[in-house]
């Protein structure tokens, strides 16, 4: 059931996104985001933020009963998903891949509060990496059901600094 949830959380951000009129702003030259482990090093000088395949998304097995999912402007599908259960001592999951990894990068929201806590924005870590999401708007992008809100997403370990990709996140069933 839960993988369910979080696949039918990435189809509908799949939909809304492809239905979108607006256009990705062309980027200045990104820093380097770097870590210690070998599989998760960025080009140099290029931050890429590859969606995740259908393959991590049907491998993630994140636990909860709920989801979100957020997708940078311009992209296809999303770049990070995470689960929770709706419980206040719940931490949500998080995959997200970084660069030309091989392998997504696991995390865990810093605060207990279950689905409810990530809806307006949540942070994740892992051993040496963060992911921020912010939203920026209160005033959903669509009508659906569990509409997108527009948000960005600040990522980045402590020695690489931070890197910010603008787009949009959507929570629901």
């Amino acid at each position: 059931m839960r993988m369910r949830s979080i696949l039918c959380i990435a189809a509908s951000v799949l939909t809304s996104t492809a239905c979108s009129a607006e256009q990705p702003e062309p980027g200045g030259e990104a820093a380097s985001v770097v870590s210690p482990q070998s599989k998760r090093t960025a080009a140099p000088g290029v931050v890429l933020l590859p969606i995740l395949t259908p393959e991590e998304l049907r491998g993630a097995d994140l636990r909860g009963e709920l989801g979100c999912a957020f997708v940078e402007d311009g992209a296809t599908g999303p770049v990070l998903i995470a689960a929770a259960d709706v419980l206040d001592d719940a931490y949500a999951e998080a995959v997200m891949r970084l660069g030309m990894a091989v392998e997504p990068v696991r995390m865990r929201a810093t605060r207990p509060g279950g689905f409810n806590a990530m809806v307006g924005g949540v942070e994740f870590i892992d051993d040496e990496f963060f992911a921020r999401i912010v939203t920026t708007s209160d005033a959903p992008l669509d009508d659906s059901e569990a509409p997108p809100l527009p948000a960005r997403m600040e990522f980045g370990t402590a020695d690489s600094g931070t890197q910010i990709a603008v787009g949009q996140w959507s929570c629901g069933p």
